[in-house]
């Protein structure tokens, strides 16, 4: 058959776990980008810095200082 190999290939895969980026929070990350090729970042709930009701260079500081 045309899929024999296909399940050998999903072995092992699930989904990824990504936790906050924030030191000492270990929440899951489940808000995330990345800029070009670099790491991907992510924020629990209560990091993340583009949400509503956050002052905004405030969320800017807090993503430039990840990114450092």
């Amino acid at each position: 058959m045309s899929d024999e190999g296909r399940t050998t290939e999903l072995a092992g895969s699930g989904p990824y776990i990504h936790f906050c980026s924030v030191e000492g929070c270990g929440k899951w990350g489940g808000w995330g980008f990345r800029r070009g090729n670099a790491e991907p970042i992510w924020w629990c709930h209560e990091h993340y810095p583009y949400k509503r009701g956050t002052v905004r260079s405030e969320a800017a500081e807090l993503a430039d200082g990840l990114l450092k």
